[in-house]
This record gives structure tokens, C-alpha cells and sequence, in this order.
């Protein structure tokens, strides 16, 4: 309300043709946590000077809500964001490890991809003898879409 140098209660005193005194903010504490405006003049001038800081105040307070309103839903947007992402790492990191990749290879990685895999599987021999392993070529088709080789 009072403005830089008190530039907009000096404003609303010309155009009201009021006297207009704000409490001193140094008058505030635990007790009185309020300033106090206080408005001299004819009636009809009072009441213009009224509604002009009403609606001073009330635009403050709509803009102080709007942005409040802004800042929580950017919050919101960023802890979703950081949640959306942490999921998706969480899946590369898991489906990365022992499926097939989440984005595009260039062609050496597909060829080293394509490579034979070994597979050590157990036996059940009554020699107890050692394991064997497999060699095996893998299903391309399930592991790929066609697009990829």
C-alpha cells in the first residue's frame, strides 16, 4: 500500500483528496501484529480512498496466492519429474542388465550382442561329475524388434 517512498499512498491521498497515515511497522509485535490505516476527509472522499486500498489489497493478496499457487504446482511438476525419472532408471538399470537394451545400438554393438551366448547349467550325474556348458545362439526375433537387424 505505502509504495517505494511512499509513492501509491501519496498517489491514493491526490486522487482521494484524503489525509492518510499507515502505523509504523516498527509498532508491530507478538501482540499487535496488524498496521493500522487510517483515513481523513469528507465522507464520499473517505470512501473512495477506502475502496482504492481495498482493492490495492486485494490484488496482493490475489497475486500473493497465484504465485504461491504457481510455486506448489511447480513443485509438484518437479517432484513428479524427479519421481518419473528415478522409476525409468530404475528399469534400465534393471532390464539393462540382463534383457535387451531400452534404446537404439549402432551395428558393432548388435554384432557383439548377437555373439554367442554360454549358458552353465548343472548335471545330475550319479559321477557327480562337473558342470557342462552350452554354448547357444539367441533368438533374435524375441530378443530384438525386426527393426534392429
Amino acid at each position: 500500500i505505502i509504495g517505494k517512498g511512499g509513492n501509491i499512498i501519496n498517489t491514493i491521498k491526490k486522487e482521494t483528496d484524503t489525509n492518510i497515515t499507515v502505523s509504523s511497522i516498527n509498532e508491530l509485535n507478538s501482540y499487535n501484529i496488524e498496521r493500522i490505516i487510517s483515513i481523513k476527509g469528507e465522507l464520499d472522499q473517505q470512501m473512495s480512498a477506502l475502496e482504492t486500498i481495498f482493492s490495492k489489497l486485494w490484488l496482493a493478496y490475489e497475486n500473493e496466492n497465484a504465485r504461491a499457487w504457481h510455486y506448489s504446482t511447480q513443485y509438484y511438476q518437479q517432484q513428479q519429474m524427479m519421481q518419473n525419472f528415478a522409476q525409468h532408471a530404475a528399469m534400465i538399470a534393471t532390464v539393462g542388465a540382463t534383457g535387451p537394451p531400452l534404446l537404439p545400438m549402432n551395428y558393432s554393438q548388435q554384432q557383439q550382442q548377437q555373439q554367442s551366448m554360454v549358458h552353465q547349467t548343472q548335471t545330475n550325474n550319479s559321477n557327480n561329475s562337473s558342470n557342462k556348458f552350452m554354448e547357444q545362439q539367441p533368438n533374435l526375433s524375441t530378443i530384438y524388434p525386426s527393426s534392429y537387424y
